[in-house]
């Protein structure tokens, strides 16, 4: 589901957060002191866009952002901080059985991109 709200690259998360909480409907609303939390897996400024549970089905259910699924198998610690450090919007790893499964991205620009590269680990290693 497409949402009428498009997410662009704003690294800065307490400001998407607000603006993302705007978005929502009144009786979801919250301080962006108690949202943040909820949403982030990585709380500090300069951290990882990475998706809380929570996170991503407020981004899905509530928000109905635009979505893209990958697979994602083996996920490793290089390839974690790999996407902690690179990819600049917001994305969810899907776990099934405690094996990485799949991720989510919520930006269609770095999902283009990965298609391109035809590997998110190759997409990594060369993305800057």
């Amino acid at each position: 589901m497409a949402s009428k709200f498009t997410l662009t690259q704003v690294r800065d998360k307490r400001r998407l957060t607000q603006l993302l909480i705007d978005q929502l409907p009144e009786q979801y609303r919250a301080p962006v002191d108690e949202i943040y939390p909820i949403w982030w897996q990585n709380l500090r400024s300069g951290g990882g866009m990475r998706l809380t549970d929570r996170g991503y089905d407020a981004f899905c259910n509530l928000l109905q952002l635009e979505h893209y699924y990958f697979p994602l198998a083996g996920l490793d610690l290089h390839t974690v901080i790999a996407m902690d450090r690179k990819l600049q919007l917001p994305y969810y790893v899907e776990f099934r059985k405690r094996v990485s499964h799949q991720l989510i991205l919520f930006g269609s620009q770095e999902a283009v991109l990965i298609n391109l590269y035809g590997d998110l680990k190759k997409f990594l290693a060369k993305h800057s």
